[in-house]
């Protein structure tokens, strides 16, 4: 741990003063010593002004005792004590220092993709970044024509083995305290590779609403396709269609139990606002 020497002491022989200085400077090299001050004109708060004021930074404690022991320091103090009264030498050492504190957001994003995805099966690099979305359905309500809009913002994760994303309906500044808990998402999806799949696991929860789906996905074509089945039989099938670097249209449709025809629950035309 780093240690500061500190001295304070009034020069009464100047002359034989000055052959001091030198041969201390040349000793701190080989002790790690460096200066930070030396003064002459310190400004006095308390107490008794000295003449001549220094800070000296070692590695160590020990370091600084290496050196007053060294027989040329001793060389030195001989010039030095005669030459000066009222000395004061301390060392004193550094505080610890503070713990870094761990930013979760740090820990939790990732640069790319994880080499242990092919780059065939890279499924959802494309929608890292920010989007805007025109709601159309909701609820397996119709909302096109109502204005209704939502973002979603997406980044790898988890050394680059999964892409988490989070869905704000309605936007982030849109929102209140008393939205209609219906058309209301504020949810998150973690989409995370599975070599033994060859496929992406998908995670979906929505607290805001209290719905959660569990889906594999992976390409269809140019499309992507994710499935799953819920609790109580109703097959999911959600869909990435019409994928540009700036564009999509996702489509979210069920199949409830003893049904032949598939049901729209949700769907959003979706613009890239940044990457």
């Amino acid at each position: 741990m780093a240690a500061y020497y500190i001295g304070n002491y009034d020069i009464i022989d100047p002359n034989e003063f000055q052959k001091y200085p030198p041969l201390v400077l040349a000793l701190l090299p080989k002790y790690g010593g460096v200066v930070l001050a030396s003064d002459t004109n310190g400004l006095l708060l308390e107490g008794s002004a000295r003449t001549m004021n220094a800070i000296i930074r070692f590695p160590s404690k020990e370091a600084v005792l290496d050196l007053y022991n060294d027989p040329a320091y001793q060389e030195a103090k001989r010039i030095r004590q005669p030459s000066t009264r009222n000395v004061s030498m301390v060392v004193v050492e550094e505080f610890p220092p503070a713990p870094i504190p761990i930013d979760f957001f740090s820990r939790l994003a990732a640069p790319g993709r994880s080499p242990e995805i092919p780059e065939s099966a890279d499924v959802y690099g494309w929608l890292c970044g920010s989007w805007e979305l025109d709601v159309l359905h909701y609820d397996r309500i119709k909302t096109a024509g109502r204005g209704l809009k939502g973002e979603v913002h997406a980044a790898r994760v988890l050394e680059g083995r999964a892409v988490q994303d989070v869905w704000i309906m309605p936007r982030h500044e849109d929102r209140r305290a008393d939205s209609d808990k219906t058309m209301n998402m504020y949810g998150t999806t973690l989409r995370s590779w599975d070599a033994s799949l060859q496929a992406w696991r998908i995670a979906w929860t929505n607290p805001a609403s209290g719905h959660r789906e569990e889906q594999v996905g992976c390409w269809n074509g140019t499309n992507i396709l994710q499935e799953g089945t819920r609790a109580d039989g109703t097959k999911t099938r959600w869909t990435f269609a019409e994928i540009t670097p700036d564009s999509f249209h996702w489509r979210g449709e069920a199949l409830d139990p003893g049904e032949d025809t598939w049901t729209m629950e949700g769907e959003f035309l979706a613009k890239r606002t940044g990457s």
